[in-house]
Parts: structure tokens; C-alpha cells; sequence
């Protein structure tokens, strides 16, 4: 566990260091908090553009969907709502 606190090295230090990885470390807050509501918001989709669950809701197609649509939902919370008041916050800092 000390040994972290120094920095990682070798082949974890470039899966941390991933863009990717560190890009969803900024919005996991986000992930976290909408992982609830986008099954809801699917299948809301779905009977509002009149496609048929059964196929729709499927794992192999569903999961995938679900995923993008989370991804999505939490990137635009996280640019348009909390990263601008992240950064007025530091007015009053």
C-alpha cells in the first residue's frame, strides 16, 4: 500500500496512465450517481420511438446501448453542469 503513494511503475503504471482509464476516473462521480436511472431512460426510449422490447432488450444489444447511453448522459452532466461549477466554485475559494 506505501509503495502507491510513491507512483506506480511498469505495466499498471500505463493502464492508470491510460487516457481512457483516467477519463473515466473524472466522471465516475457521474457513473455512479446515473447508473440507476439509464435503464429507465432506455426502455423510456424505446416506447417513445415505438420499437419492440423484445428484441430491443436483448443482453447482447441492451448492454452495449445501455453502456453509450450512460456514457453519454454522464459526460454531458459532467461538462455542462459540474465542470462549470467546479469551476466558479474557485471564486469563492
Amino acid at each position: 500500500m506505501l509503495h502507491a503513494s510513491f507512483g506506480f511503475t511498469g505495466a499498471v503504471r500505463h493502464l492508470l496512465g491510460n487516457r481512457l482509464v483516467v477519463w473515466l476516473g473524472t466522471i465516475s462521480y457521474g457513473l455512479y450517481i446515473y447508473h440507476q436511472f439509464v435503464p429507465g431512460l432506455y426502455l423510456r426510449a424505446l416506447q417513445t420511438l415505438d420499437l419492440p422490447v423484445d428484441s430491443w432488450g436483448l443482453y447482447y444489444v441492451r448492454y452495449p446501448l445501455l453502456l453509450m447511453l450512460l456514457l453519454v448522459v454522464t459526460s454531458a452532466s459532467f461538462y455542462l453542469w459540474e465542470q462549470p461549477i467546479r469551476r466558479y466554485r474557485k471564486n469563492f475559494q
